[in-house]
């Protein structure tokens, strides 16, 4: 996001907006689809990090929703400023990923809950490809 700041141009910064929309779809559904289900069998009732997961996840879906809005409005101070705020709050998400419910499904899954969902993700990822 930082390189679309030195960007003019409305369509290189609506190109990048599209590809930040494109790629946490698609990570927020691969956790929904893949990781959520098979760690909340491992969770007490209320699975707290899953449940914080998917709240971050809508808030950042919402914080792109509004970049996009603020593109389309012509109101360019507030897409610069919302932008780093999202790229600075998307960080964070992805540092806890690593440090938290990434550490927390090692110790709970098996290896076949792994062995599952790395092939599940691996007929996703061939099932989109010859999409395309």
């Amino acid at each position: 996001f930082e390189k679309a700041l030195t960007r003019s141009s409305l369509d290189s910064m609506t190109e990048i907006v599209r590809g930040f929309d494109l790629q946490l779809s698609r990570h927020l559904r691969g956790q929904e689809a893949e990781l959520f289900p098979v760690l909340l069998k491992h969770l007490p009732v209320h699975g707290l990090p899953v449940t914080r997961r998917r709240l971050e996840g809508g808030e950042h879906e919402d914080r792109l929703k509004e970049l996009r809005a603020d593109l389309l409005a012509g109101r360019r101070g507030k897409f610069f400023y919302k932008g780093q705020l999202f790229v600075t709050f998307l960080r964070e998400y992805l540092r806890a990923a690593e440090e938290i419910l990434l550490p927390l499904a090692l110790r709970l899954l098996t290896q076949e809950e792994w062995d599952r969902m790395r092939s599940s993700r691996l007929k996703n990822a061939q099932s989109h490809t010859s999409k395309v």
